[in-house]
């Protein structure tokens, strides 16, 4: 009984797609901002230097046939099996040779969430709303792309950044898995021991590196070094250690990873792109 009251007393104040519409507002408002940042500042500056600016989401809008614009409102997508869509534009800037330009581009167009902040409905009275011939009591939530209604469907994951070790049935065998989280970027990572008792890692494109290898490729290269970081020597531990002693320098390593996954051209074309 308790538990009804107080669902109750939280849906006069919310809906059940409040936590949609505002984490599409931190998408559109925050993180598309923190992505291009991200991106921009992993672009080479070689032979001339590429700065990704500010974006900006418009407001949905509408171009007709003789090229106008104008904004646009759900009901009339719906009405005309239209996408509820919005321009998006960045500000790059280039310098070649001390010679600096920017200019603002529109990069695409982006669905927008219905009742979301850059909504045309936002901030429209009831009044207003009746209207432009949509439901007060709509709340919002989903998108419309060719007059049809589509909504995120929620999912379940597991942290960023933190341990999950599970015991896989079939194989019988531990494995520890991670999503690795840094800014936009989030790639699952896996650690298991395969039947020769090796120390595998997997992520991204790469598949089953041994541990030793890839520590190797980061520029731990003393296998004393990987000893006292790892604090204990056991038998395993020496069994990885012996298996890859003759990886000497970290050039040997990216190598011998490059050499299992089939990547060509020059050591820094082949991780640069991976």
């Amino acid at each position: 009984m308790a538990e009804h009251v107080l669902v109750k007393e939280f849906l006069k104040n919310h809906s059940l797609v409040e936590s949609n519409i505002k984490s599409f507002d931190d998408f559109t408002q925050k993180r598309i901002q923190e992505i291009t940042k991200e991106l921009s500042d992993g672009l080479p500056n070689e032979d001339f230097e590429i700065k990704l600016g500010k974006v900006r989401v418009g407001k949905p809008d509408l171009i007709e046939s003789d090229g106008s614009s104008r904004q646009i409102t759900p009901a009339e997508a719906r009405l005309r099996n239209l996408t509820y869509s919005a321009p998006i534009w960045m500000e790059m800037s280039i310098n070649y040779a001390g010679q600096v330009e920017t200019e603002e581009v529109q990069l695409g167009r982006i669905p927008i969430m219905v009742k979301s902040g850059i909504c045309n409905l936002n901030g429209m009275t009831e009044e207003e709303l009746i209207k432009n011939y949509v439901d007060p009591k709509d709340h919002g939530g989903y998108f419309l792309i060719n007059g049809n209604e589509r909504v995120m469907v929620m999912a379940e994951d597991l942290a960023s950044n933190q341990t999950f070790i599970e015991f896989q049935k079939t194989r019988k065998r531990l494995m520890l898995r991670l999503f690795s989280q840094r800014g936009a970027y989030k790639i699952p990572i896996s650690v298991v021991e395969n039947g020769e008792g090796i120390v595998e890692v997997s992520f991204s494109r790469f598949r089953d590196i041994p541990a030793i290898v890839l520590l190797k490729s980061l520029g731990l290269t003393s296998d004393a070094e990987i000893v006292s970081l790892i604090g204990k020597q056991t038998d395993s531990l020496i069994v990885n250690l012996y298996e890859f002693v003759g990886i000497a320098s970290t050039n040997d390593a990216l190598m011998w990873i490059a050499e299992k996954n089939s990547l060509q051209g020059t050591a820094k074309e082949m991780f640069r792109q991976n």
